[in-house]
């Protein structure tokens, strides 16, 4: 949650950033990279994976993305919530 709460605080100013194209694609590979890195340390089997990183971390940006501009009223936990729901 800590992860969300950064995005909350300093919602206004990565509003912004997100509307240049070199940072969400910047912002987009810095996730994939934190997949890979999560799935290592978890040890998964490739074979078991069913969501590419590329899907998940485009469907991480777009929440994110969703929340800071329509969305701020829901609290930080309550999207990590939904976030893992979706993803189990």
């Amino acid at each position: 949650m800590t992860f969300l709460d950064y995005f909350y605080k300093h919602r206004k100013i990565l509003a912004v950033l997100f509307e240049h194209p070199g940072f969400k694609r910047k912002f987009h590979r810095m996730l994939k990279d934190m997949i890979v890195i999560k799935r290592e340390k978890e040890c998964m089997d490739p074979a078991e994976i069913t969501i590419s990183m590329d899907i998940l971390a485009s469907s991480v940006l777009g929440i994110i993305m969703w929340w800071l501009k329509d969305g701020i009223h829901f609290s930080s936990e309550y999207i990590a919530n939904q976030m893992i729901a979706l993803y189990r």
